[in-house]
């Protein structure tokens, strides 16, 4: 029997897209239960605690970052 693969993003409550438009911080209001990763880069370059970061309420982005952050937990 072999173990279950780890899927990046799998057990997620949800996604979400998250921009910094022409540079600017951007605050995306949502519940994170202090989980985030980022799951599709969209464009810029996102490196986490530089131009993206999260709070136990929001996603933050800066710096052109624009990618989908999963969050959450899918049974929590």
């Amino acid at each position: 029997i072999q173990p279950p693969v780890y899927q990046p993003g799998a057990g997620f409550a949800g996604t979400l897209r998250c921009e910094s438009r022409k540079n600017r911080y951007q605050n995306c209001p949502v519940a994170t239960s202090n989980r985030v990763e980022l799951t599709r880069l969209i464009a810029g370059s996102c490196a986490r605690g530089r131009t993206w970061g999260m709070t136990s309420h929001a996603i933050w982005v800066s710096h052109g970052c624009r990618a989908v952050f999963g969050y959450g937990y899918a049974n929590g």
